[in-house]
């Protein structure tokens, strides 16, 4: 499993971004954040229709989406209720 973090660097988004990825540090789960203008970053924003930012997508080993939350950084209580199922 691991966390997808979908994100541009926009001004007023830098802090609520960085205290997100400080707060899902403590998760045992891989994350990873991409840049949607790059080449393999525009792709996967398309596999999973990410067209704003911040998103983010919670997926399995083999890159299925388990959960997406669009124009939104969720709690790490969010997340974490997909990780016990």
């Amino acid at each position: 499993m691991k966390i997808l973090v979908f994100y541009r660097e926009r001004p007023g988004t830098n802090q609520s971004y960085h205290d997100f990825m400080k707060r899902i540090s403590d998760l045992s789960v891989k994350h990873e954040v991409v840049d949607p203008d790059s080449r393999d970053g525009a792709a996967r924003s398309e596999l999973y229709e990410v067209l704003s930012f911040p998103s983010v997508a919670l997926v399995d080993d083999d890159g299925r989406p388990l959960a997406i939350w669009r124009d939104n950084l969720p709690s790490p209580e969010e997340i974490s209720s997909y990780l016990f199922v």
